[in-house]
């Protein structure tokens, strides 16, 4: 626990000497200078960067047209999110074996799925959705020509394919459609009303939806998070249910199933359940918690600070801010929490 105290210390460090260019301008001009350099670097791509403390909008600045981008694996914090409302209702259950149509003898649990311990690849066999053009047929396909690469539980593999099962198991247990679930639970109490989220088909390579946002709807979702299960007096998920995105499940999925420790990239934090754990404190709580997307989409909780923040990029491109520091960068910026 010392070591990550001191790997956050150290992070915040690296904020500053990487913000120290000039001395004069202010944190947040200083981020705002990266940002404009970003959107310069690719073109004529939209730079958005959206911070909100207290509940409020803090900051919000635009380069570039304004428009909707792809939240690529940003995606993953609002699956896991409508996951955790079904568990509620239970109708999902996170630790009970889960078998699909097309996979065999295969057996891994919810948990797995959403913290990547199912031993799955990160996509499908090459082909195996195309021309496909419904969660269901994709899903079976997949189970037909993709080989598991560890035991479920055994070690950490980063995997959008299990995202994908996920989604299609949420639909077998509610009877419905993804994009409905999606819709229902999320977006629309949390008057997303910008975003879209579309399902497989024209071209798309995610068979469980891409999710299209700006900045201020994806804040929402965020601020939902930060405030636990809450929006505007009223609650979408239960604060257990929050808890249970932002705790360490690579504990939990792996380490109780398999003996021996579990394994996990290095080059990430641990994982919760479509979040990334970037900071905790003693107890080993989550106190900044975010998402990457393909691209360069970040979104993070603070609660040490009580913001939420979302970097947005309209176009594909080498942004190469990781959360963690981005975090770090506004956590410099602005006020501390009382």
């Amino acid at each position: 626990m010392r070591l990550r105290r001191s790997l956050f210390a150290l992070m915040v460090v690296v904020a500053a000497v990487a913000l120290e260019g000039h001395s004069t301008l202010s944190p947040f001009e200083r981020i705002d200078r990266e940002l404009r350099s970003i959107s310069t670097r690719l073109g004529t791509t939209a730079v958005a960067l959206e911070v909100w403390q207290h509940g409020r909008p803090l900051r919000s600045r635009r380069y570039g047209p304004d428009g909707l981008v792809n939240a690529g694996s940003g995606r993953k914090a609002v699956t896991a999110a409508v996951v955790m409302s079904l568990v509620e209702d239970g109708l999902v259950e996170l630790d009970e074996g889960i078998s699909l149509p097309g996979w065999g003898h295969a057996r891994f649990t919810m948990r797995q799925l959403l913290s990547h311990t199912a031993g799955l690849p990160d996509k499908p066999a090459r082909g195996a959705c195309q021309g496909v053009e419904s969660l269901a047929a994709c899903t079976e396909a997949a189970g037909v020509a993709t080989f598991q690469i560890y035991d479920p539980g055994a070690a950490f593999s980063y995997s959008s394919l299990g995202y994908q099962l996920a989604a299609r198991h949420a639909e077998v247990a509610s009877g419905q459609m993804w994009s409905e679930l999606v819709d229902e639970r999320i977006l629309g109490p949390l008057e997303m009303v910008a975003t879209t989220h579309r399902m497989a088909g024209a071209g798309l390579t995610e068979m469980d939806g891409q999710l299209m946002t700006t900045p201020t709807d994806y804040a929402r979702f965020l601020q939902m998070l930060l405030d636990e299960g809450m929006y505007r007096g009223t609650r979408i998920l239960e604060r257990s249910s929050v808890r249970a995105l932002e705790a360490d499940q690579l504990d939990v999925a792996g380490r109780k199933r398999v003996s021996g420790r579990l394994k996990w990239h290095k080059s990430h934090p641990p994982y919760g359940l479509g979040l990334w754990r970037i900071a905790v404190d003693e107890a080993g709580s989550a106190r900044i918690s975010g998402t990457e997307g393909r691209g360069g989409f970040r979104g993070w909780v603070d609660r040490d600070n009580d913001v939420v923040g979302v970097l947005a990029v309209s176009r594909p491109g080498n942004v190469s801010i990781r959360v963690g520091a981005l975090a770090k960068w506004v956590a410099l910026a602005v006020e501390p929490r009382l």
